[in-house]
């Protein structure tokens, strides 16, 4: 999901903002993430939540190619989908040896 805040944005700004969307929506870089795109005077801000680093980069780099972008700042965070269960298995695989001592 994308989300492009308008208010206050000159029409330039908003059009940046439509044609990095755009961009990262046609390579495909926009799957399973929280995404919002902001852009002010050229510079694009990315925020939200990506499945993995490799994404996180992705869309940085692409959205640095995008014509009119000056500069982009990156407050992506990384939550893996399934990284909850991942962490109680580990705990209940460690408590499990511990008990078996």
């Amino acid at each position: 999901m994308i989300s492009l805040p308008t208010q206050l944005a000159s029409p330039a700004d908003q059009f940046l903002q439509q044609r990095v969307a755009q961009t990262l929506h046609q390579k495909q870089l926009t799957f399973a993430c929280r995404l919002e795109i902001e852009a002010h005077r050229g510079v694009i801000t990315l925020r939200g939540q990506v499945p993995s680093f490799h994404q996180r980069q992705l869309l940085y780099s692409y959205s640095r190619r995008v014509p009119g972008v000056t500069q982009v700042i990156d407050l992506l965070e990384v939550d893996p989908p399934f990284s909850g269960k991942l962490r109680s298995r580990v705990s209940s695989v460690v408590i499990d040896e511990a008990s078996s001592d």
